[in-house]
């Protein structure tokens, strides 16, 4: 993820950010050639930029088939808390504790309902504890 400021007229701030659960992965190297390609494009524009580069770290999937999910859940975490994804993208503030692989097998069962139910419909959302249906698809 790619967040680019201008500090003033021809400087700007640019932070990257890579996202895994394991902060010592092969990223590194996508974030340097991601860097190197801005510089030579800042260079070119005649502007000068100050890359921050941030490993940040993920909930880890427990399974070998919920990735999309995890994919899908970060994206909806960044999204629904902006200040909160800048955090992130300029501080490298973990993600660790946003949500787990429970939540993201509820929401796995809830994209498969979304998946199963006829046009018009209402996505489906997976019950609390205290309600006695499996699932249920909530129509207002």
């Amino acid at each position: 993820m790619l967040r680019m400021r201008k500090v003033e007229d021809g400087f700007y701030q640019v932070s990257i950010a890579s996202f895994d659960f394991d902060k010592d992965s092969a990223h590194e190297d996508d974030i340097r050639v991601i860097a190197a390609w801005l510089r030579v494009e800042a260079e070119a524009r005649g502007v000068e930029v100050n890359i921050g580069r941030r490993l940040v770290g993920t909930p880890r999937q427990r399974n070998s088939f919920d990735c999309g999910v995890f994919v899908l859940m970060v994206i909806e975490h960044l999204s629904s808390d902006i200040g909160r994804a800048l955090r992130v993208i300029e501080h490298g503030e973990s993600m660790l504790d946003w949500f787990n692989q429970s939540d993201v097998t509820k929401r796995r069962k809830e994209l498969f309902l979304a998946a199963k139910c006829p046009f018009p419909c209402k996505i489906p959302t997976i019950p609390s504890k205290r309600s006695t249906n499996e699932y249920e698809i909530i129509d207002d």
